[in-house]
């Protein structure tokens, strides 16, 4: 049986968090999302990426951290 093991392979991993802000880092820098429009609610954001909304809270902090979003209170994002 140890004939059919592979050698060990780099796999890149990307946890939900990250994929979800690079996918939004991408639209915004591409484009696809427009300078200053509102992005769609957390709840939404969660549902189209199929998961939590922690998940969404904590990619929304980084695009926000780096000065790609920008968050109002009661307004959102």
């Amino acid at each position: 049986m140890a004939e059919d093991v592979k050698e060990k392979v780099a796999v890149n991993r990307r946890n939900a968090t990250e994929a979800v802000f690079e996918d939004l880092r991408g639209a915004i820098l591409s484009g696809r999302i427009a300078v200053g429009s509102r992005l769609p609610s957390e709840e939404k954001l969660a549902l189209n990426y199929g998961v939590s909304r922690p998940m969404i809270r904590e990619a929304m902090r980084s695009l926000q951290t780096l000065g790609l979003t920008r968050s109002r209170t009661g307004s959102g994002s």
